[in-house]
């Protein structure tokens, strides 16, 4: 899975979704679903896909460590969670 893949995932899990989630980061959806979706232009930046991953892990959503796991399996890696 690719970095921006793992984020649309945690973002479809979130509560309230693309909306609630662009909310938070004070952008507004429309923004948010094209840097999702790679538009010519648009690019998600890491600050947001961390903040992304932190409010997603605060929930305990299902896919709270997606984007993690892929930057980690990027680099060769495996992300193993402290106890």
């Amino acid at each position: 899975m690719n970095l921006i893949d793992s984020v649309r995932r945690m973002v479809r899990t979130y509560p309230g979704g693309n909306e609630a989630v662009a909310l938070r980061l004070d952008k507004s959806p429309s923004t948010l679903e094209k840097e999702l979706r790679g538009a010519p232009g648009f690019k998600l930046g890491a600050e947001d896909a961390a903040e992304i991953s932190a409010m997603c892990f605060d929930l305990g959503t299902q896919h709270a460590r997606a984007y993690a796991n892929a930057l980690a399996a990027r680099m060769n890696c495996l992300l193993v969670p402290l106890p």
